[in-house]
């Protein structure tokens, strides 16, 4: 495309893993065609379980973005970056149920291993298997399902009240 102008970019969970949030985010921005969108999803900070379970169980995570233990469950960094560069955004809220059946075989291995960004090997050998079950329980309800959320920011390029989707 001429110019790296695009009409929509999505950044899906990956922005956690970028050397520079702001650079990531205005980068974004700035590949946005006249009137492009773009939609970042993010578990980000305020009473979010994922976050708050990575701040307990892998709080050195590079997903932390160099957050402390408590900014990971109260910062909202995707939006103190936008504001931080008078990007103009939305934010949405997508709401569903994640299923964790704790009959420790490899799919829920690996689940917990995606949820706390660490192996699950790893957490064995740190002997926070059973706490981390512990706390699954607590935040389940009886069919195992945790009410989740994500953040949705959505980044218009034109105009600022055009962020419908």
């Amino acid at each position: 495309l001429i110019n790296n102008q695009y009409d929509l970019i999505i950044a899906s969970h990956v922005l956690y893993y970028s050397d520079n949030l702001d650079k990531a985010i205005k980068k974004i921005y700035e590949n946005l065609s006249p009137n492009g969108k773009a939609i970042i999803v993010h578990h980000s900070g305020e009473y979010c379980v994922l976050s708050e379970l990575r701040a307990k169980y892998n709080p050195t995570s590079s997903a932390n973005l160099e957050q402390t233990k408590e900014d990971i469950t109260k910062i909202d960094i995707i939006k103190n970056s936008l504001e931080k560069q008078d990007i103009p955004h939305e934010i949405l809220k997508q709401y569903f149920k994640l299923t964790i059946f704790q009959n420790n075989n490899k799919d829920f291995r690996n689940l917990i291993s995606f949820i706390i960004d660490k192996p699950y090997n790893t957490l064995l050998k740190e002997n926070k298997v059973v706490d981390l079950f512990k706390d699954i329980k607590d935040l389940t309800n009886e069919k195992y399902e945790i009410n989740l959320f994500n953040k949705i920011y959505v980044i218009t390029k034109g105009n600022k009240h055009d962020a419908d989707f």
